[in-house]
């Protein structure tokens, strides 16, 4: 228990040096980037659910409906979380992948990338409670289309800076870990980036289907669901 408290102590001054200084290297316990990657996705994948859930809830209610599903099962939001970590492992594989693959000596340890790559995004977890909240804002049966942008574009606006952070995070990770690289960082950053698009792109054409039938089904079986894990 002892080990643990420190370990926790240890993380938490570990992620607020981070905040404070992003670029700034700092030794770490292999496992903190980890730990920054999972709190992330759980995170990111609240404010999703959250906002399905209060979209469900707000149609329910426009629609007067008296036997409708009120939330997603907690089947769909688990998967919905598993995606969300899907797509954090495309950053940190890939970028881990073009690092060692781009060095000459290949000398580049997974844990300390993961590290690295973690205290560059961190900040982006404050963002994340942004967005958790900001989608509470959101009144989805609103009455005029211009009112909904307008609660929609804050929301929107905290999107994109998280994905700001976490692309920039992206290049400065690989470029920090290239310290002798096979041919100029430029190319391999280049490359490290057109390969994280194509396995978004890939990735999301395979599963948008899959995740359309499963909503369908949701909504479908609106009596059977087990509640949300939110």
């Amino acid at each position: 228990m002892a080990q643990l408290q420190s370990l926790s102590k240890n993380y938490f001054k570990w992620l607020v040096d981070s905040i404070k200084r992003p670029n700034e290297e700092v030794e770490a316990q292999k496992y903190f980037g980890l730990v920054s990657m999972l709190i992330s996705a759980l995170l990111l994948t609240f404010a999703i659910v959250a906002a399905i859930n209060r979209f469900i809830k707000q149609a329910s209610e426009a629609t007067n409906n008296t036997v409708t599903m009120k939330s997603l099962s907690f089947g769909l939001d688990f998967k919905l979380f598993i995606l969300v970590v899907i797509g954090i492992l495309f950053y940190v594989i890939i970028g881990f992948g073009a690092s060692a693959l781009g060095n000459k000596d290949g000398g580049v340890n997974f844990f300390d990338y993961v590290n690295r790559f973690g205290h560059l995004t961190n900040v982006a977890m404050i963002l994340n409670v942004i967005l958790i909240l900001s989608v509470y804002t959101i009144t989805f049966t609103s009455g005029t289309s211009l009112t909904f942008i307008k609660q929609l574009g804050f929301t929107s606006m905290v999107l994109i800076a998280i994905s700001l952070i976490w692309q920039v995070g992206y290049i400065l990770s690989i470029n920090q870990s290239l310290h002798a690289p096979r041919f100029d960082k430029f190319y391999v950053i280049v490359l490290a980036l057109i390969v994280l698009a194509l396995a978004f792109y890939i990735f999301g054409r395979v599963e948008w289907e899959n995740l359309a039938l499963d909503f369908s089904s949701e909504f479908s079986q609106s009596n059977s669901g087990l509640g949300s894990l939110f």
